[in-house]
C-alpha cells in the first residue's frame, strides 16, 4: 500500500492531497425572449395554484407541495474516531502491558496533584442506570472545585497525562461496568485540536492545573492515539465539555449518539468533549500512532516492533501545532 512521506495512505493526507475547493458556477445571462417566457411561467404557476387551492387540489402538471425537511447527516457514534494523547516516555510501559490504565502511574505525569483529586471526586452515572441517561456530575469535594473555578476548564488526566486514578475491574470489551468517578476511566478527546490538549502544546502556562513537567515538554514530545467510540465497548460515557467542570453533563447509551452528533455540529463542543472508556482500554484497540515528525515516528515505530504490535504510525504535524 502507497503511502506519503507522514505516513498515510494516498490521498488521506491533507498536507500532501490538499483538498481542491469546487469550481464556482457560472451563472448563464438570458436572452430576452428567454426572460420573457419565464416569468409567462411563474404567472401561470402561481395562477394555477391560486385557483385550486381552495378545492383542495393540484393543477396538472405542478409538483404536489412537499413537508418533508432536509436532515442533517447521520453520524454513528461507534466509528466516531477519538484521540489519547500521552508523553512518549510513557508508551513503552503502555505498550509492554499492552493496555491503557486509569491506575497506571506514568513516567511523565502531566497534571498536578490538585487536578488528579478534583477529577477523583466527580462521580459518574454507572451501568445500573438508565441506559440512555444525561446525568449532571456530583462533586464531593466542592472546595477543590472552587480551587480551579478561575480557569475556563480543569485539566484532563487521561488526556495528556496518559493516567488516572485507580480504577475497579474491567467489564466486557475492556471497558468497567462499576467505574464510578472521572479518574476512573480512561479518557479520550472527540477532536485532534481539543482544547485541553492545545493548552499543553501551546507550553502548558496554567500552574494550577499543568504539572512542572507539562511546561518542559514540547508538543513534538507528545504522540496521540487514535481509536473509535466502539472500541471502547458499550459502557462508554460521552460530555460535553471538560469532564471535571461544573457545569459539565454525561451522556449514556443512546443520549450519547445524540450526544456525538451535537459534538459535530459545534466546534466549541467538539474540542471541549471528553470520551471516557472503562478503568482499562486494551491497546488492540488503538488503529493509529499520530506523531509530530519523522525521528518522532522512526522511534515510535521501534517501540511498536519491540512489543510485536502491528499499529500504524503516522507523521501528522497539524495535531501537534498551538492552535
Amino acid at each position: 500500500m502507497e503511502e506519503c512521506i507522514h505516513g498515510l495512505e494516498t490521498g488521506l493526507c491533507d498536507v500532501c492531497y490538499p483538498k481542491v475547493r469546487p469550481d464556482t458556477v457560472r451563472a448563464v445571462r438570458q436572452t430576452a425572449g428567454q426572460q420573457q417566457a419565464a416569468r409567462q411561467h411563474r404567472a401561470t404557476s402561481s395562477s394555477a395554484r391560486s385557483t385550486l387551492s381552495a378545492r383542495g387540489g393540484v393543477a396538472p402538471g405542478l409538483p404536489r407541495a412537499s413537508h418533508a425537511t432536509t436532515s442533517k447527516r447521520s453520524i454513528v457514534a461507534s466509528q466516531q474516531r477519538i484521540y489519547h494523547v500521552t508523553h512518549v516516555r510513557n508508551l513503552a510501559a503502555i505498550l509492554e502491558s499492552g493496555r491503557l490504565r486509569a491506575d497506571a502511574t506514568p513516567v511523565v505525569d502531566l497534571s498536578t496533584p490538585l487536578t488528579r483529586e478534583l477529577r477523583a471526586t466527580v462521580e459518574l452515572p454507572t451501568a445500573t442506570r438508565t441506559a440512555s441517561s444525561s446525568v449532571a456530575p456530583a462533586a464531593s469535594n466542592p472546595v477543590l472545585r472552587e480551587a480551579l473555578s478561575t480557569v475556563p476548564s480543569a485539566a484532563s488526566s487521561a488526556g495528556p497525562s496518559a493516567t488516572l486514578s485507580a480504577g475497579p475491574p474491567v467489564g466486557p470489551g475492556g471497558a468497567s461496568s462499576t467505574a464510578s468517578s472521572v479518574a476512573s476511566r480512561v479518557a479520550f478527546y472527540l477532536s485532534p485540536d481539543a482544547t485541553l490538549w492545545n493548552d499543553v502544546r501551546s507550553g502548558a502556562a496554567d500552574e494550577v492545573r499543568w504539572s512542572t513537567a507539562a511546561r518542559r515538554a514540547a508538543a513534538s514530545d507528545f504522540v496521540v492515539l487514535v481509536s473509535t467510540i466502539g472500541a471502547l465497548g458499550a459502557d462508554v460515557v460521552v460530555t460535553d465539555g471538560d469532564a471535571a467542570g461544573t457545569s459539565t453533563r454525561f451522556f449514556t447509551g443512546d443520549a450519547a449518539q445524540r450526544a456525538v452528533e451535537r459534538a459535530h455540529d459545534s466546534e466549541t463542543v467538539r474540542v471541549g468533549a471528553e470520551v471516557l472508556g472503562g478503568s482499562v482500554v486494551d491497546f488492540e484497540s488503538i488503529q493509529l500512532i499520530g506523531v509530530a515528525n519523522d525521528p518522532m515516528r522512526d522511534r515510535v515505530r521501534e517501540l511498536v516492533a519491540i512489543a510485536d504490535a502491528a499499529t500504524k504510525v503516522s507523521v501528522y504535524p497539524p495535531w501537534f501545532q498551538p492552535g
